[in-house]
Formats: structure tokens, sequence, C-alpha cells
């Protein structure tokens, strides 16, 4: 009796030590992900009502305001801007150049300008640096019917948070020395029509292209 119970034991220890496998398969899907957000006002409205308004243009918003966009992507990328007509409810058309833009970042973001990011060539190169508040300015934009590119990705790359890649917009209307460097005469002698004249400006992130 205690014979045959040794025997099976033996056996059955003999059949479990045989090797035994199988597989589990893992595969992850990278998406890109990007996104674009304005933050801050939305809507910037200004009042030309004096002589002095058409003859030197205004600032219409700035840094303190809080007027501008920013982008979390998991890729490098582009943004680009562009406005529709600035027209009247009454048909009335102004000429889009006399809108113009600075690009603001806070200190953090401009110690990365050159190695994470760059704007694009500026259309009037004027007070690039420091600015009010330790923020940063770029040189002007022009606003343009057609799209144009302000920031593209350094050679680090830009992919990141919405912290990492946040920008202001500092707007001018009319303002009389970026129309004289254009060309442009000021807001007195181009024979407005009264009105509200209203552009909208579409901001895009695009990947980059590898």
């Amino acid at each position: 009796m205690s014979k045959y119970i040794l025997t099976i034991s033996l056996l059955a220890f003999y059949i479990s030590a045989f090797p035994q496998s199988d597989e589990i398969i893992i595969s992850a899907n990278f998406a890109q992900s990007i996104e674009l957000r304005v933050i801050g006002n939305t809507s910037v409205n200004s009042s030309f009502s004096t002589i002095t308004h058409y003859e030197k243009g205004k600032r219409v918003s700035s840094y303190s305001k809080k007027t501008g966009f920013e982008v979390s992507s998991s890729t490098s990328f582009t943004v680009e801007f562009s406005c529709t007509a600035f027209s009247s409810a009454y048909g009335n058309t102004l000429d889009i150049r006399n809108l113009t833009f600075h690009i603001l970042t806070e200190e953090d973001v401009n110690a990365t300008q050159g190695s994470r990011w760059n704007p694009l060539t500026q259309d009037i190169v004027q007070l690039n640096g420091k600015s009010f508040d330790t923020h940063y300015k770029t040189g002007i934009y022009v606003a343009s019917t057609t799209p144009k590119a302000i920031i593209e990705p350094g050679p680090n790359g830009n992919a990141g948070q919405f912290e990492e890649n946040r920008y202001y917009i500092e707007f001018y209307i009319g303002w009389r020395d970026h129309l004289e460097r254009q060309g442009v005469p000021i807001l007195l002698d181009q024979n407005i029509q009264p009105g509200t004249y209203t552009t909208t400006m579409t901001l895009t992130a695009i990947p980059s292209v590898s």
C-alpha cells in the first residue's frame, strides 16, 4: 500500500515539471493630440471719438487685459492667423492694414525662445525685447485676410502643455507709426464712414511635418 502511494506521488511530480508557456500581446496606438484655445477676452472693442484718435490711432488691448492664446500639443506645431474683412453693417470696409499687433510672452516662455519656439518674421521690427510688467514683445505683425504664420517650433521642438505655449496679443488700430511704415495714410486721411467695423481673427495650430 505504501509503495503504491509513493509511485503515484513521483509520477505527479514528473508530469508537472514539463515547461508551460503562453503569450501576452501588448500594443500602443499613439494618436496625435493638439489643442489651441483663446484665453482672456475674446472680444476687443474700442471707440474712436476724437481727432487725436484719428491722427495717432489707439492701442486697443494689452497684456493687462489678458487677450491671447495657448496650445497643448503632443507634437511640434506652427501657429498661423487670418482675419476677415474689416467691415461695418452698412457694407463699408476699413483697410485691414489698420490692425496691427505684438505677440507678448511671460518670462519663462520668453526664456525658451530660440530653442523651443521662434516668432516668424515680423512685418515691422519694433520694440523687440522686454516690455511692461516683465513681459516680452515681438515686433509688429500686420493683419491679413490670407493666412500668415506667427509662431514656429525651434530646434528642440515646441510640443508641450498649455503653460509652455502661452502667448498674449497687444492690438493696435490705426497706429500712426505702423501705418507710416506701411505707406498707409493715417485714419484721418482715409475718409472713414461712421459705423462699427468688425473683423474676426482665426488662430490655427498646425502640426509640423516631420
